[in-house]
């Protein structure tokens, strides 16, 4: 199985794992990158990041993902949220749960799965 895969299998399990809260970030070169759910959070929580979408091998449909620097990260970290770094490459920002309550931000023109966004999410596995 490939890394992508993996990352993306993952990422729709998060959805039906309790997981709605955390968004994973996956170090590219000097990039981290979340995919599917994790862009989605990331664009409506953090920041309205441009949502890309791209296809990979052994993946049916193109999948949805954000890439911001590394060396940003602690500039879009929301007050409350909490950056733990699970292995070398890969990181979570855990969402409070009072931000959570919330519908996402209005603002967010490029935030997936919202009417008129001109982009939707693939969530591929669910």
């Amino acid at each position: 199985m490939s890394l992508t895969k993996e990352i993306i299998d993952n990422e729709a399990s998060m959805m039906q794992d309790g997981e709605r809260g955390v968004i994973h970030l996956h170090r590219e070169g000097s990039f981290y990158r979340a995919y599917e759910w994790s862009a989605y959070l990331s664009c409506c929580y953090l920041h309205d990041f441009k949502v890309n979408k791209r296809s990979f091998n052994g993946i049916e449909q193109p999948v949805a993902h954000i890439g911001l620097p590394e060396t940003s990260i602690d500039k879009w970290m929301p007050e409350g949220a909490e950056l733990k770094e699970i292995e070398e490459k890969h990181l979570t920002i855990r969402l409070p749960d009072m931000m959570l309550q919330n519908d996402p931000p209005e603002q967010t023109t490029h935030c997936p799965l919202l009417e008129n966004s001109g982009v939707s999410f693939s969530f591929v596995n669910l």
